[in-house]
């Protein structure tokens, strides 16, 4: 069977079922939203169903010279979106890549030596958080993952409904995804001495680094409002890696679905509640549709805030930080470069965690944010996930550029006395920042109208590295490196 055929014979199965669908669906009473399904089956219908959603960031029309350049890639929205606002391919997602180890994986990153959890079990927290999330797009294609990797629909459907059938360990690990996800806010150090009872202060590192930009990649999936793949679902990955090693197909695989999210659900679960997703519990009872919500409290105090912040030079971190040296040597930073918490946490993993540290030293990369947007707009989003470590950093640097205590203050309001510019984009991060899918295509277009598509998208990249940044030095508790006063 050739690869065209296969290709085809996925697009047309997706898009028969997708009419399907569409055929026998119902109106979303959240046009604005991507709402968020309670069963698996209504899941599985708006996963196919963003195989028709419409990217929210116009492009601007490639020239010939473009087109040369971007060769394979003008043919994909995101790779376009990086190449004309982010720099010619860089933002958060960009970087070297490697065959993996797993078959399922054709490029996954270059494996870190200190990396010692398995690639299953991290694709399935990352369905967690994605769950959690309501990213429809990144659920699709972690179930890929999930079955091409050989973990079936049972277990995947209990993940969804009933963690009763996994161990202990793997339950704690679920439920700190979901907490880390959602509850950034009420992370502390008892949800880290919890999961030291079944994982190592690496491994706990590990996921925390994993899940921190699986929500990077919710946001900037849902913040631009990527479609999904119209050949992805089902058994797709699995053939298609079979496609790429130029093996013989296995019979019973050529029986399985592919190219459709649309597959059959066990009967035990199909009517079953989601257990990870974020639903209302006020909402009315067997509804298979709800509007996506932030449950993050009201902000506190500016005395509140006051009061925390003077004491994060005490906190003790939760988690073991590398050495100043190996970390100015793995950073390459000079004599004289200062080393923070976050980059003495991130260095315990020499590929990973240093790539990754890299790409938040780069905040140059945004040539239309300024320092004082960027510092704002972090402040914003930390006050969201009340990632105190991450707060005092963006105050640190609003002081350095000139602002004073009531002039941050007036980031906690309604922005009324800022433009209309930095309205739009300061509503973009504080709904993105607290859970994707509340931010609507209006606010998009909104900040779009007020500031540019690349002032947007480069706004959208920022954030999603802070979601992963708030999330990442908070569950670590770390210390602040120095007086606020």
């Amino acid at each position: 069977m050739s690869r065209q055929i296969v290709r085809s014979f996925l697009t047309a199965t997706a898009i028969n079922m997708l009419a399907v669908f569409l055929a026998h669906g119902q109106e979303s009473a959240y046009p604005q939203f991507r709402p968020v399904p309670t069963t698996r089956p209504m899941m599985k219908r708006l996963i196919e169903d963003m195989k028709l959603r419409k990217p929210r960031i116009p492009l601007p029309l490639n020239t010939p010279e473009q087109e040369a350049e971007l060769g394979e890639r003008a043919k994909s929205y995101e790779s376009q979106l990086r190449y004309h606002y982010l720099g010619n391919g860089t933002g958060s997602y960009s970087g070297s890549r490697t065959p993996g180890k797993n078959p399922s994986s054709p490029a996954r990153r270059a494996e870190d030596p200190e990396s010692t959890l398995s690639y299953p079990f991290k694709v399935q927290l990352f369905w967690i958080v994605s769950r959690t999330n309501n990213c429809q797009y990144c659920i699709g294609h972690q179930e890929s993952k999930l079955l091409a990797a050989g973990i079936p629909e049972d277990t995947i459907a209990a993940m969804d409904c009933d963690w009763s059938m996994f161990t202990e360990k793997e339950r704690a690990a679920f439920a700190f995804a979901r907490k880390y996800t959602l509850r950034p806010d009420e992370l502390g150090r008892s949800d880290i001495e919890n999961l030291k009872q079944f994982y190592s202060d690496s491994q706990i590192l590990e996921m925390c680094l994993s899940m921190g930009w699986n929500n990077a990649i919710n946001r900037w999936k849902e913040g631009i409002g990527v479609p999904q793949s119209a050949d992805e679902g089902g058994y797709s990955r699995l053939v298609r890696d079979y496609l790429r090693d130029q093996k013989p197909m296995p019979e019973d695989l050529k029986q399985l679905p592919v190219g459709t999210y649309l597959t059959d659900t066990p009967n035990k679960f199909s009517t079953s509640p989601s257990i990870v997703a974020s639903i209302d519990p006020n909402a009315e009872q067997g509804n298979e549709l709800n509007r996506p919500r932030s449950v993050r409290p009201q902000l506190e105090s500016q005395d509140e805030v006051a009061k925390v912040l003077a004491s994060l030079m005490q906190r003790e971190p939760a988690l073991q930080l590398m050495d100043v040296e190996t970390t100015r040597e793995r950073l390459q930073l000079k004599a004289d470069d200062p080393v923070a918490n976050w980059m003495r946490l991130l260095c315990r993993f020499p590929v990973e965690g240093v790539e990754r540290a890299r790409k938040l030293l780069e905040v140059d990369q945004y040539d239309e944010l300024s320092p004082q947007l960027r510092s704002q707009i972090a402040w914003i989003v930390a006050r969201q996930d009340r990632a105190w470590y991450a707060l005092a950093t963006a105050k640190r640097d609003l002081t350095r550029e000139g602002l004073s205590q009531s002039q941050i203050a007036t980031l906690d309001g309604e922005w009324k006395e800022f433009s209309d510019k930095e309205r739009a984009l300061f509503v973009l991060a504080s709904n993105l920042a607290s859970s994707p899918v509340v931010l609507t295509d209006e606010q998009v277009d909104n900040a779009v109208a007020a500031a540019g598509p690349g002032c947007v998208v480069q706004t959208i990249d920022y954030v999603t590295q802070l979601a992963a940044f708030d999330r990442i030095t908070e569950a670590a508790q770390l210390p602040f490196e120095s007086s606020l006063d």
